[in-house]
């Protein structure tokens, strides 16, 4: 068995299996989260902890899903992650908000993000969703290509936009 952060000799994705999230898993998926948010600039008020995460997934509000993928051999060591919350369009109707699909490096090209992705797909359809949505960083070429691999599309002429808490306070006190 690899230790986190070590390749394994032999591996194929039929060992991985994906899981709904646990309280315990809270540490290593946020730390995967601090990995993979890495390449977009700060514009936050505030930092965003563990305990955060910990009370938004598993408080008296769960703000967002989340799965893991996890090695049939160890279901303490998680290798991958998405996190998907459900919202409303009034020209689609009921949809998912994919927020984060993450692999750590050394398990990547391998089908795991494949696997998971899949999983949200399940869900959507179990929910009756017409419409999985996501953001994707356009330095991300790779991410990019595997999106439109299974079926996403670019979005022409639409612009993400994003309000930050100081703003959102300034907006309500005018």
């Amino acid at each position: 068995m690899a230790n986190k952060g070590e390749t394994m000799a032999i591996f194929n994705k039929d060992s991985v299996i994906i899981r709904k999230s646990r309280p315990e898993d809270c540490e290593q998926v946020y730390q995967q989260g601090l990995t993979m948010f890495y390449l977009y600039p700060k514009k936050f008020d505030r930092e965003y902890t563990v305990e955060d995460y910990r009370r938004d997934m598993f408080g008296d509000t769960v703000w967002a899903e989340v799965y893991v993928a996890v090695l049939d051999t160890d279901d303490d060591m998680i290798i991958g992650h998405t996190s998907h919350s459900n919202f409303y369009t009034n020209n689609h109707g009921r949809s998912i908000f994919v927020s984060a699909l993450y692999v750590e490096p050394q398990y990547r090209r391998n089908g795991i993000a494949e696997k998971l992705l899949k999983n949200v797909a399940k869900v959507a359809l179990e929910s009756r969703c017409v419409m999985i949505q996501l953001n994707c960083n356009s330095a991300n070429v790779g991410a990019h290509a595997f999106y439109l691999k299974h079926g996403f599309y670019d979005w022409d002429n639409i612009v993400v936009m994003r309000i930050n808490q100081t703003s959102m306070m300034k907006l309500t006190s005018e």
